[in-house]
């Protein structure tokens, strides 16, 4: 039931995904763009593999956002390919609770400074549109857990 839920957490977080552009016609146009991040992280993100924190620590959302430029190619009315260039990329996971007396916080910071890459934008209408892109990025991912005994 878990994995139904999240799954449908996902779908209508990016159906719900914001993305404002400084254009006023914004779709399939050269120009900047700031995008808000929502997510579902998994199981492994912020440590070397997934056995390494208990199920109580997993992280539940992730937020984050995203500053950048696109450059496309001679797009068409509804598609285009193109460059996509950005020049921050912050997200954030945290969660925190108590247990066995203790008190704990863990938290994942990731930060990305200018990604570079390929985008290929289908736009359903004026006002959504799908991405696909693939961007190298130079990466910083730090990661805490912060315990506290309670009494």
């Amino acid at each position: 039931m878990k994995k139904i839920s999240t799954v449908l957490i996902i779908l209508l977080s990016v159906g719900m995904l914001t993305s404002s552009y400084a254009q006023k016609n914004r779709t399939l146009k050269n120009g900047f763009s700031l995008n808000f991040i929502a997510g579902v992280p998994s199981d492994s993100y912020g440590v070397e593999k997934a056995g390494d924190v208990d199920k109580e620590y997993k992280l539940t959302t992730l937020w984050g956002l995203q500053l950048g430029n696109r450059w496309y190619i001679k797009p068409s009315e509804t598609f285009g390919i193109g460059i996509m260039a950005n020049w921050l990329d912050v997200s954030m996971s945290a969660k925190g609770g108590s247990s066995h007396d203790v008190d704990w916080g863990r938290a994942v910071i990731d930060i990305s400074f200018i990604e570079l890459g390929p985008v290929a934008t289908y736009a359903l209408n004026e006002a959504i549109a799908f991405d696909g892109y693939y961007n190298l990025r130079p990466d910083l991912l730090t990661s805490a857990l912060v315990t506290s005994t309670v009494g």
